[in-house]
């Protein structure tokens, strides 16, 4: 457990977050050019459907894009490029039930043969670490959990 591998979780969920913008533009961008494309090909009742539903679609779409940028802004704001005495955003830590980053939630990643949590620090078990230090025990939905190390 060291700054690369704190590196290498964040550029993870770097690539994540980017990915969701990325896909969530290019599916509001799509939707409006089917939306461009039922105004030229129809007319009436079945037009005034079409152009509802793909409004929703759009809206929706728009909510998640939204949601993105949201993410990749809170990994931008991430610092893992140091060392941290107490657990806050940006810590990698090793408990006696498995490794946590605490960034932005993902989940399960997998690297060097090691499974590694990423999770929010706002999330149940980001708020139960956040604050902690080496050797500290935490209690987690009735189970203690010890904190080996963080980095």
């Amino acid at each position: 457990m060291n700054l690369d591998t704190k590196r290498k979780l964040y550029e993870a969920c770097m690539t994540y977050a980017e990915q969701r913008v990325q896909n969530a533009e290019k599916a509001l961008a799509d939707t409006q050019d089917a939306s461009n494309q039922e105004t030229r090909s129809t007319a009436g009742d079945k037009h005034d459907t079409a152009r509802a539903m793909m409004h929703i679609e759009s809206e929706r779409l728009g909510k998640q894009l939204g949601d993105a940028q949201q993410t990749l802004r809170n990994i931008k704001s991430v610092d893992s490029s140091s060392m941290h005495s107490s657990i806050k955003s940006g810590t990698l830590v090793h408990t006696d039930i498995g490794y946590f980053f605490l960034a932005i939630s993902i989940g399960k990643l997998e690297f060097d043969d090691q499974s590694y949590f990423v999770v929010s620090p706002g999330s149940p078990m980001g708020q139960a670490l956040m604050g902690h230090k080496a050797d500290d025990t935490v209690q987690f939905n009735k189970r203690s959990i010890h904190i080996k190390a963080i980095c």
